[in-house]
């Protein structure tokens, strides 16, 4: 009886956990693909973070509010998910999101590296990557203008963290966003 599985229930455990890391990571996927504001909100936490490099890190209790004020602005938005890697705490996934800005009518493809962190089966903290340059295609003006200025990179920004109800940085906007509110940024 020696070199096996010492205890089968810690076999189990684990991937009762990854499933669960899973299922919530799908979930969310879903939602999005839905744009159901209330069952992505139901994907996280109270306290769950977000960031992205437009809004940056908007801290916590940031990651529902964040969504209230990115899905309005996609206008036909077509997600391509795959789940990358899943483990005990986390889960790793790319997304390929094609879309037509809402405030400008200029359509967006962005290649989005996600992170989440799940605890007690719902998400704690929500990381996107992509191309900034990518997502200010969108923009009415050259998009060179977000990738290279550091000053116009801060104040859009400012404008989305204000916009996102964020209380770091520049005060704590309320209420649903939409893409009119956009209008001082582009």
């Amino acid at each position: 009886m020696g070199g096996g599985r010492s205890s089968q229930p810690e076999y189990v455990m684990i991937d009762e956990q990854l499933d669960q890391v899973a299922a919530i990571t799908r979930r969310l996927q879903i939602a999005l693909r839905r744009g159901d504001l209330d069952a992505i909100a139901c994907c996280y936490s109270p306290s769950a973070e977000y960031s992205d490099p437009v809004l940056g890190n908007l801290g916590a209790g940031s990651a529902r509010r964040a969504w209230s004020l990115i899905l309005p602005l996609l206008r036909s938005p077509s997600w391509r998910f795959s789940i990358e890697d899943v483990g005990l705490f986390s889960s790793r996934s790319s997304t390929r999101l094609a879309y037509v800005f809402a405030p400008t009518g200029r359509t967006v493809s962005l290649d989005i590296a996600t992170v989440l962190y799940v605890r007690d089966g719902s998400i704690v903290r929500h990381d996107d990557d992509f191309c900034l340059s990518a997502w200010s295609k969108g923009l009415p003006f050259p998009h060179c203008l977000v990738a290279r200025s550091r000053s116009f990179r801060q104040q859009v920004n400012n404008e989305a963290r204000r916009l996102a109800g964020s209380p770091a940085r520049r005060g704590t906007a309320g209420g649903a966003v939409d893409a009119a509110s956009w209008d001082g940024i582009v």
